[in-house]
């Protein structure tokens, strides 16, 4: 049941901010930024949601459609970079192509950070969100505002972010149960 129902949760988490950690500023700077094109092409998860990665143009971005029989229901912007040894994705929501302007309007350009792995599969290992709160109760000087019903908004800004992430890039209580996914093309 969690296999299936992983990439449907984290579409939903990513599009509307709810059981990933969110941040506010992007993780990578144009120097920092890495392109791989190992990374390119279509990506499937065992439930055969498609991640179809490609190049934003000249840049060293990536886009990332999410799709569904067929259909994209989310394009996001990635950037990868390289922290503490460890590579991770930073993606944000750029269009939901079958939402109405009105929807979208509401919606802030949050970012996820993502912890992977690539090596004949690719794992997007999320950052643990009860982790980071305690990381947060303890005062560790990252940037935060907490919302009403305790959600959290990372608000730290590049350069805080790229030390943080650096001091906790292998630390494995650090991060969730990863989304596997096998490329297809």
């Amino acid at each position: 049941m969690k296999r299936t129902l992983l990439p449907v949760v984290m579409l939903v988490c990513i599009t509307f901010n709810g059981c990933f950690v969110p941040f506010l500023n992007p993780l990578w700077t144009e120097d920092t930024l890495q392109f791989k094109p190992s990374l390119l092409g279509d990506w499937q998860d065992d439930d055969s949601h498609v991640f179809r990665f490609s190049r934003n143009g000249d840049s060293k971005l990536y886009n990332l459609e999410y799709m569904e029989d067929g259909k994209t229901l989310a394009v996001l912007e990635a950037g990868l970079v390289e922290l503490g040894g460890e590579p991770f994705l930073n993606t944000k929501v750029k269009d939901l192509p079958l939402q109405g302007d009105f929807p979208k309007m509401h919606l802030l350009p949050i970012r996820h950070i993502f912890k992977i792995e690539l090596n004949g599969e690719l794992k997007l290992i999320p950052f643990n969100v009860d982790w980071m709160k305690d990381q947060l109760a303890n005062e560790n000087g990252l940037a935060h505002v907490v919302s009403e019903d305790d959600m959290i908004l990372i608000t730290a800004r590049t350069a805080e972010l790229q030390v943080f992430v650096t001091q906790h890039a292998k630390d494995r209580d650090a991060f969730d149960d990863p989304l596997t996914l096998k490329k297809t093309q």
